[in-house]
């Protein structure tokens, strides 16, 4: 099956021309080269206590290497149209091995979050990421939770808070299925557009929030939620997320440092959003790169906005330490075999423009190796 490449037209009226496409690109593969145990170099970056729980095994956060926060290798649902579906393991070992790849000088460790919840997913989810690891090498952190109410299992209306809670705990602390395969993080957890008051979200929706809480306190393994968002923008929804955040924080007593708020739009409307809830603890995650338009006709104008709010924003030491960058890649047209970015898009592509734009090695390895790092172990578990 034909792969296509994303590339830089020479036609294209530009604001990067192609040699310095190729020389950003070259400098910041060259500053993410491996040592010679072939992990990713963290330079000055600290590893954090605790582990990442992988479908392989427990890791040290220093073998994570890059990573990607927010992706989907397998997610179906029966009633959805086929080209709605990822269920083809074989294709999504041959898309994960071009990001697990995908040229950086030398060997480096490569680590994915595979977000895929409750209800979409089709029997033994956990085996086939962990086969897909196995085969190409790249980590898999496989999460649990439950998307939003359209998407829940049929019996999730009956079940109690503390059932779907113990439910979430079992995932990461027993494991799933019979080879007891681990998740190592809560979420996603759906929520959709509702007032900003708590007591206006939808009952089931707000009975996974509350059980997501409690198994974020239980097993210490960080809360992934989703805001449904428009990447191109601003954001509609800004105070439901810090309603949301509030209430986690003040109500269910969760440390918003273990919190990503995924869906966010690079865009400078939206950096006094970023501001507040980085200022509240959580992580802000810039994780939909290529998913707003087809692969390769993304606009370098667009390229040109986004890495323009993520330079502003990750000025601040303090914001940039609590930005994550990802793909969100989760249905067939944005695999490289459909003619889309595929999951080595944010390095092959993204991040040699954000060094052009004035962003640094230094700040683009803090997003892509340290945040992560510091994000994902399993710690301060009640």
């Amino acid at each position: 099956m034909t792969r296509s490449r994303v590339s830089v037209s020479p036609s294209q009226n530009t604001w990067l021309s192609r040699r310095d496409f190729l020389k950003a690109g070259s400098v910041f593969l060259l500053a993410l080269g491996a040592n010679r145990r072939g992990a990713v170099s963290l330079g000055q970056i600290a590893p954090p206590a605790g582990n990442v729980r992988t479908v392989g095994g427990d890791i040290p956060p220093a073998d994570l290497g890059v990573t990607l926060p927010h992706e989907h290798l397998l997610i179906r649902r029966p009633e959805w149209p086929r080209d709605a579906i990822l269920d083809d393991p074989n294709l999504a070992a041959e898309e994960l091995a071009v990001f697990g790849r995908s040229e950086l000088h030398g060997p480096a460790q490569r680590t994915l979050v595979e977000l895929t919840p409750h209800g979409l997913r089709a029997p033994a989810h956990a085996d086939r990421l962990r086969a897909i690891a196995q085969r190409t090498g790249v980590h898999i952190v496989m999460g649990t939770g439950f998307h939003k109410k359209p998407w829940h299992p049929p019996e999730l209306a009956g079940w109690s808070q503390r059932t779907i809670e113990d439910r979430l705990v079992g995932d990461v602390l027993d494991g799933v299925g019979p080879e007891r395969i681990g998740a190592g993080v809560i979420g996603e957890i759906g929520i959709s557009d509702s007032p900003p008051a708590i007591s206006a979200m939808d009952r089931d929706e707000r009975k996974v929030l509350k059980a997501g809480a409690g198994a974020q306190r239980r097993t210490g393994a960080p809360l992934s939620l989703h805001f449904d968002n428009d990447w191109r923008r601003p954001c509609w929804n800004g105070p439901l997320r810090i309603a949301v955040l509030e209430y986690l924080r003040s109500e269910e007593g969760i440390d918003l440092s273990r919190v990503v708020v995924c869906h966010c739009s690079p865009i400078p409307a939206d950096l006094k959003l970023h501001r507040r809830m980085i200022e509240m603890g959580a992580y802000v995650a810039f994780d939909a790169w290529g998913s707003d338009v087809g692969c390769p006709g993304i606009p370098e104008d667009d390229y040109r906005l986004y890495a323009s709010a993520v330079k502003t924003l990750v000025r601040d030491e303090a914001y940039l330490v609590k930005v994550l960058l990802s793909q969100d890649v989760c249905v067939p047209r944005q695999l490289m075999a459909y003619g889309g970015c595929g999951y080595a898009h944010l390095i092959r592509d993204v991040l040699p423009r954000f060094l052009a734009s004035g962003v640094t090695e230094r700040q683009i390895q803090q997003m892509t190796v340290g945040n992560p790092m510091a994000m994902l172990p399993l710690r301060g578990a009640a």
